[in-house]
C-alpha cells in the first residue's frame, strides 16, 4: 500500500487522474505495473473523491448491475454472483443496508459501496481518491 499525502491543492488527484489514464494532455512518460512492465491500465480500478451512484437502486440492485456487467456468465453463475456481491457487502460491512436506496445512504456507505462496486472484478491495482472522505 502506498499513501499519497499533502495539503490541498497539492496536485494529489491530478497525479491519480494522471496515473490511471484520465488525464492524458500535457502529459509525458511511461507508466509500467509489475515486473514483467505491463502498461495496460486495465489492471487498475480508480475510486473518485465524488460519488456517483444512481440514487434510487438499493444497494443490492446496484452491485448485482455491476457483477453482470463485469463478470461474464461464462465464469459465474447467477447463484456464484450473488455469493460474491454477498462476500463484499458482509466484507466492507454494508450488509445490513443492501435494501437501503444509495440516495439515502450515509457519505461513509456510499465511500464503501464505490469501493464495492470496483471489487467485483478483483483488480490488481486499486486507486482511491480521498478514500477516508
Amino acid at each position: 500500500m502506498t499513501a499519497i499525502m499533502g495539503p490541498s491543492g497539492a496536485g494529489k488527484s491530478s497525479l491519480l487522474n494522471i496515473l490511471t489514464g484520465y488525464t492524458t494532455q500535457g502529459v509525458k512518460g511511461t507508466l509500467s505495473f509489475g515486473s514483467s512492465g505491463n502498461t495496460n491500465r486495465k489492471l487498475c480500478s480508480y475510486i473518485l473523491q465524488e460519488d456517483y451512484l444512481q440514487p434510487l437502486f438499493t444497494v443490492h440492485e446496484i452491485m448485482l448491475m455491476a457483477c453482470d456487467l463485469k463478470v461474464s456468465s461464462d465464469s459465474l453463475n447467477r447463484s456464484e454472483k450473488l455469493r460474491l456481491v454477498d462476500k463484499i457487502l458482509d466484507t466492507l460491512q454494508l450488509s445490513y443496508c443492501k435494501q437501503t436506496r444509495c440516495g439515502s445512504l450515509s457519505g461513509g456507505q456510499r465511500k464503501r459501496l464505490s469501493i464495492a462496486l470496483e471489487l467485483i472484478d478483483n483488480p490488481p491495482i486499486l486507486f482511491l481518491d480521498e478514500p477516508t472522505t
